[in-house]
């Protein structure tokens, strides 16, 4: 059974791969999702974030990717 700590680590990981494969920098991503780029690069590197931003980035990833 997936742990919700593993879930937030493997949309982590989709968030880097899609933006770096995107060419984007934590600034222009951060405008795309609708957040900071510091938010972006704190839940980059680990950080909790608050549940609407990581809806946010969910929300961009399946634009983005399609999933």
């Amino acid at each position: 059974m997936t742990t919700p700590e593993q879930t937030i680590i493997f949309i982590r990981k989709l968030m880097v791969g899609a933006r770096q494969a995107k060419g984007l920098d934590l600034r222009d991503c951060g405008k795309s999702v609708g957040v900071s780029a510091a938010t972006l690069s704190r839940f980059e590197n680990g950080k909790l974030i608050d549940i609407i931003t990581f809806l946010r980035c969910i929300e961009w990833l399946q634009k983005e990717t399609g999933r």
